[in-house]
């Protein structure tokens, strides 16, 4: 089994295409099909399903897939460690990250590394955390940040490290017209007699926000489920109920309301995988971001490429 043949089975899987694939690696389509053909010869087994135009992986592709994806990746950042030892930062970095971090965050600290380190290649993937997350598990891509709750890094595969760049409370926010913002200090029983809004039940920052809830014996009275930050602040300001925002996202058409007796933390929090040696372009990449310090020891790695605490202006605030 060899690289040129996973790589193969890869690009095939991904684009459920033998035509788009061998394009994709300027190679004929026969070559493609011999290569994949091959792999399933070593393995004894069919890894794909021919349904007209398009091929979609068997069980066994399936389980595949992740595994091959990760020797893909550790092949790409051995040729990158040596070729670039001695040499400036280079190569390409592949960075996670979600919506609110990408357009709220990501663009400020990217511009200053790319000043610094203009031969890196940047690949930026935009997705929801969960994907992000199942991302750098499997290798596709090597660093992300995400905004978690406290109890969402609980469950984090042991696969994964993370490091929290900046920890802070969601703020509760109602429209100005809301009966709540007439004495913005209430408590969680009356809150939760009014409609809410909040991420869907199957994403991490509600089971956390759930949880946290549980843990004082209420529910939210759920009216609208919204996948950003954004969106839960336009459906707050138009009335519809009650949200969870950073307070950047509070605006001028929204009032904070306090609760005493409980809160939401959430942090901006960099995952990478825990056993994978970091290549120089994310090293340096994470010499940029405000890293606690009792973190610091455990993240940098001898390439000696880290920048000054003194220069490492933080990029990540409040706004995470």
């Amino acid at each position: 089994m060899d690289f040129d043949t996973l790589e193969a089975f890869i690009e095939v899987a991904e684009r459920q295409s033998f035509s788009k694939s061998a394009k994709a690696l300027h190679l004929t389509q026969p070559a493609i099909s011999k290569r994949v053909a091959a792999l399933e010869s070593r393995l004894s087994t069919r890894l794909f399903d021919r349904v007209g135009r398009k091929v979609h992986l068997t069980e066994a592709g399936r389980l595949l897939l992740p595994t091959a994806v990760q020797i893909r990746f550790e092949v790409s950042r051995i040729e990158d460690v040596i070729c670039n030892i001695g040499k400036t930062v280079n190569g390409k970095l592949t960075i996670g990250a979600t919506e609110y971090i990408a357009a709220k965050q990501l663009c400020s600290v990217m511009k200053d590394y790319k000043e610094l380190f203009d031969e890196v290649d940047l690949d930026l993937r935009v997705a929801s955390s969960e994907e992000t997350i199942a991302n750098v598990a499997t290798g596709a891509i090597e660093i992300a940040l995400c905004p978690l709750h406290q109890s969402s890094l609980r469950t984090l595969s042991p696969k994964l490290r993370y490091t929290e760049l900046f920890q802070s409370d969601l703020q509760v926010a109602v429209a100005n017209t809301n009966s709540l913002a007439l004495n913005p200090t209430t408590t969680l029983d009356t809150l939760i007699q009014t409609t809410a809004i909040l991420p869907p039940k199957d994403k991490l920052a509600r089971k956390a926000i759930d949880e946290i809830l549980t843990a004082h014996e209420v529910e939210a009275k759920v009216s609208v489920e919204a996948n950003d930050f954004s969106t839960m602040r336009s459906l707050a300001s138009a009335g519809l109920g009650w949200t969870l925002l950073p307070e950047s996202e509070i605006d001028d058409s929204l009032t904070r309301v306090t609760l005493n007796e409980v809160s939401f933390p959430h942090s901006v929090t960099l995952i990478r995988q825990r056993d994978m040696t970091l290549s120089r372009a994310a090293d340096a990449f994470i010499g940029t971001l405000p890293i606690n310090p009792s973190e610091k020891k455990t993240l940098e790695s001898t390439s000696g490429h880290r920048r000054n605490e003194e220069t490492s202006d933080s990029k990540i605030t409040e706004e995470s």
